[in-house]
C-alpha cells in the first residue's frame, strides 16, 4: 500500500509498505502527471524497502514502463531512484529499466531510501 507521498519542491518522494499492487503504482502516476510540478521535476524516488509483496505481472509493469516512457517527452530531465532490497522487486526494477531504455530518463536502483536520496543531491536535481 501507499506508505506517504511527498513533494519536496517539484521533485517526487513515494514509500509503500506491506503489498503493493499494480493500482497503487497506476494511482501515484496519475497524480504525478495531473499536477504542474511534473514539468520541473527532476527526481522520484519510489521506496519499496518495506514492501514485503509486490503484486505487479510483468505485463502491468510493461504498462506503466510505456507510460512514463511517454510522458519522458514532456520532461527530459528526470532521474528514478527504486530503492529496492527483495530479488524480485529488484528484478521487476531492472525489467522496468529495460522498458525505458531510449527514453530521457535515467533508472538507478539502492538498497536505501538514504543512498537515493544522497544520489539525487549529489546530481544538483533537487
Amino acid at each position: 500500500m501507499i506508505d506517504k507521498i511527498s513533494w519536496i519542491n517539484n521533485n517526487l518522494e513515494v514509500s509503500f509498505n506491506e503489498s503493493c499492487t499494480y493500482s497503487e503504482i497506476k494511482k501515484v502516476n496519475e497524480i504525478v502527471y495531473g499536477d504542474a510540478r511534473f514539468d520541473d521535476m527532476n527526481y522520484q524516488i519510489f521506496d519499496f524497502s518495506a514492501v514485503s509483496e509486490l503484486l505487479l505481472t510483468k505485463d502491468e509493469l510493461k504498462i506503466v514502463g510505456v507510460l512514463d516512457k511517454s510522458a519522458s517527452r514532456w520532461n527530459k530531465n528526470i532521474s528514478i531512484a527504486l530503492v529496492v532490497t527483495t530479488k524480485y522487486v529488484n528484478d521487476l526494477a531492472l525489467e522496468y529499466g529495460k522498458i525505458m531504455e531510449g527514453s530521457n530518463w535515467s533508472i538507478h536502483l539502492f538498497s536505501s531510501y538514504r543512498e537515493a536520496k544522497l544520489f539525487c543531491l549529489s546530481q544538483k536535481q533537487c
